[in-house]
């Protein structure tokens, strides 16, 4: 057999295996874009918080809400983390978040649009800080931590998300906390 017809079987041969590298390549990405979307689609609370009546700004009920349209949260823990607190020394100190309030009572999960209510006992965790803090919460961050399964295997794969960082804006009155703003 003349050597270009050797080369020319020799290409046919390997053109059928190279063939199937690509199609396997291929679909090894297309999974693997379908995995990433689905991780940034999953759900995450967000934390709007509920006006400030009166008093510390550290008794301050927040709300939780599952702005998911089709993932449940379940068994949602959260805590309230004191990012920084200025001239305390105090940096990063986390309280878990009390009077956790889901709809109905005794639930903790949040449903597809739900939202819970809930209150970060900073005093009882912090005690430095004193019932007339006002001034301190103005130079103070907070952020919230949650953690929480999703439904189709609660346990297998604990899900961890941080919040936006508040401060308190002093431009409301009452002043209330706001999403610090970024620079």
């Amino acid at each position: 057999m003349p050597y270009d017809q050797q080369l020319s079987q020799a290409a046919r041969s390997l053109a059928v295996p190279i063939w199937q590298v690509l199609n396997g390549i291929i679909l090894a990405a297309a999974l693997v874009g379908v995995l990433v979307g689905l991780w940034l689609m999953r759900p995450a609370p967000t934390f709007p918080p509920v006006e400030v009546a009166t008093g510390s700004p550290f008794d301050v009920r927040f709300r939780v809400v599952n702005d998911s349209a089709f993932a449940t949260l379940a068994n949602l823990r959260i805590s309230c983390v004191l990012a920084s607190l200025r001239g305390s020394g105090l940096t990063d100190t986390m309280v878990t978040a009390s009077n956790l309030a889901f709809e109905p009572p005794g639930a903790n999960r949040l449903a597809p649009r739900e939202a819970a209510t809930f209150t970060c006992p900073f005093h009882a965790g912090i005690p430095q800080l004193s019932r007339n803090d006002a001034g301190v919460a103005q130079r103070a961050e907070i952020y919230f931590h949650s953690e929480y399964d999703l439904p189709p295997l609660p346990g297998w794969f604990p899900i961890t998300a941080n919040s936006e960082k508040f401060i308190v804006n002093t431009q409301f009155l009452p002043p209330r906390w706001t999403v610090k703003p970024s620079r």
